[in-house]
């Protein structure tokens, strides 16, 4: 994904159709690839199991198919087409103790063109989004995260609510790049309301390279306790 569409041309080179909104740069359309994340987990399906992007992950995560301690995978880039959103384990049928993202391989992206967040954890607790690729020597920034859309763009909302405080979320070793100049990156805040006093504790935010935004990192918390 990530390419323009062009007037007249609906196949690529071996006869797949285009994508008509995104297209995938290049000769070749990556027609029927599901595996670009895997989700192994302790509880629940345990797989592991592919999905094609982020969002999907997070949303059966989030309806219970997997439980536990999850383990989330990134495997090559995704495309995410609305914001990869993770509930705290309690809300509705998420039922988790951890969830530890990482990728597994060098040089990956998670992209999107939203006006919104490309990722959000939603009043989320234990939760580690580690941009250095385990299995590569030393820590490096083997994750980046885009958001292109240029105009109210962010990139990752962290977001707490009273009486469901966003606690112990980690984001590290990531590239973060915005696509707009004259909003944040990194948000913490409500998580109802973006930008809002919100609730949360032991949040890391760590050895981050972020691009391309009016605040980089901006927090923003209640005076009163939840």
């Amino acid at each position: 994904a990530l390419a323009i569409p062009v007037t007249g041309i609906v196949n690529d080179f071996d006869n797949d159709t285009r994508d008509v909104t995104t297209p995938d740069i290049g000769a070749d359309e990556f027609v029927g690839i599901t595996n670009q994340v895997t989700v192994t987990a302790t509880l629940g399906v345990a797989g592991p199991t592919n999905y094609a992007n982020l969002r999907n992950a997070f949303i059966k995560i989030n309806d219970g198919t997997h439980q536990g301690a999850i383990t989330v995978t990134i495997n090559a880039n995704t495309y995410e087409i609305a914001p990869a959103v993770l509930n705290r384990s309690g809300a509705g049928a998420a039922s988790y103790t951890s969830v530890n993202i990482i990728p597994g391989n060098d040089g990956l992206s998670v992209n999107s063109n939203l006006a919104d967040a490309c990722i959000k954890f939603n009043n989320a607790a234990n939760v580690t989004l580690d941009g250095d690729n385990p299995i590569t020597t030393g820590t490096n920034r083997n994750l980046s995260l885009i958001n292109t859309e240029p105009t109210g763009s962010s990139v990752v909302w962290i977001g707490g609510s009273t009486g469901a405080i966003a606690d112990n979320v980690v984001l590290k070793n990531c590239n973060i790049n915005n696509g707009s100049q004259n909003s944040s990156a990194v948000i913490l805040s409500d998580a109802g309301t973006m930008g809002s006093a919100g609730y949360f504790t032991n949040i890391t935010i760590q050895n981050n390279n972020i691009q391309k935004a009016f605040i980089g990192v901006y927090c923003i918390a209640a005076t009163v306790h939840a």
